[in-house]
């Protein structure tokens, strides 16, 4: 991989060079009056011949950038999830009824599957807000236990189950966050003096990673490819 990615820098500093040395051409007089005292069928063939070897390289360079590209534009799916906290007005501090739940997992694509179950070290990121109480990925670790598995269709969890550290999380001292899906119930225990369990619903749903559509990328190199022949084509006819 890293012996590909010197051929390519390689390739398009060649590029890079070829293409600067036809917008400024006053500043290399020398071999352009090298090139003037050349027989003229010379000139052709020699002009020919390096764009021919620009157009090729570059060729090359664009095939490899892409190739580069695709395996990392898409490689994590992210389920969301919502909720509210419910209850008859009992709700310790500093959380209250009606608080809602926001917030996301972010898992590796390669368990992200219908019927898949993935757990805590197929994970990349992990963020529920609760009201004003925000439970990150290094607050919320190390997780007491965390595991899933995707329904059926794969546009939801059929199960998950987490429940995070007992941690000083912002705006509360000592909180502990526990999720479950399959009964779409989440809560938040808060120890201390003002112990206390607040519990709520919960909804989720898969969010697959942006994937740019098969055109976009043909249109991409498309555009690269006409950019190297224009170039090519000014340096053959001077």
């Amino acid at each position: 991989m890293i012996r590909a990615w010197s051929r390519v820098k390689s390739s398009f500093r060649q590029l890079f060079e070829f293409t600067w040395a036809q917008v400024r051409p006053s500043e290399n007089k020398e071999q352009g009056m090298q090139l003037i005292q050349s027989p003229r069928t010379y000139q052709s063939s020699g002009r020919l011949s390096q764009g021919i070897a620009c157009s090729r390289s570059y060729i090359r360079s664009l095939a490899v950038l892409l190739l580069l590209a695709l395996p990392g534009m898409a490689h994590a799916t992210f389920i969301d999830f919502s909720g509210t906290i419910t209850g008859d007005g009992s709700v310790p501090a500093p959380f209250a009824v009606g608080d809602l739940l926001t917030g996301f997992i972010e898992i590796d694509d390669a368990v992200a599957a219908p019927n898949a179950a993935f757990d805590e070290d197929d994970l990349l990121d992990f963020e529920f807000v609760v009201g004003t109480v925000v439970f990150g990925l290094d607050d919320s670790q190390p997780f007491g236990f965390f595991d899933g598995s995707f329904a059926a269709d794969g546009a939801s969890l059929l199960t998950f189950n987490v429940s995070t550290s007992f941690g000083l999380f912002p705006n509360c001292f000592s909180c502990n966050l526990t999720l479950n899906a399959e009964n779409d119930s989440f809560l938040v225990l808060v120890l201390g003096s003002n112990f206390g369990i607040a519990e709520g619903t919960l909804n989720n749903s898969v969010r697959a990673a942006p994937v740019p559509e098969p055109s976009v990328l043909a249109l991409f190199a498309l555009g690269l490819l006409l950019a190297g022949v224009v170039v090519t084509r000014r340096r053959v006819r001077v």
